[in-house]
């Protein structure tokens, strides 16, 4: 922009205008910043829903091991018992 037409510019609208513009300009700039910090946020997000889903497929797989270990114990305890009767 011509350093002319800004100065006249200045001289037109005065103070009020730089206030306007400053206004603008912080407007956008919060606004860019919120972008950015929403999307942060949904990729911690997405993070953190990965994490639970292994968390919650762990579990699941601790429990069908558990399961067999446990129809083991009650097999071996069946034959225990029966053979002493």
């Amino acid at each position: 922009m011509d350093p002319f037409k800004l100065l006249s510019s200045l001289y037109v609208y005065g103070p009020l205008g730089i206030m306007a513009a400053l206004g603008f300009a912080l407007f956008f700039y919060e606004r860019y910043q919120t972008r950015l910090e929403r999307d942060r946020a949904q990729d911690l997000s997405n993070r953190l829903h990965e994490v639970g889903m292994s968390a919650i497929k762990a579990d699941m797989e601790h429990n069908k091991d558990r399961e067999n270990y446990e129809r083991l114990l009650d097999g071996l305890i069946t034959k225990i018992t029966r053979s002493d009767g």
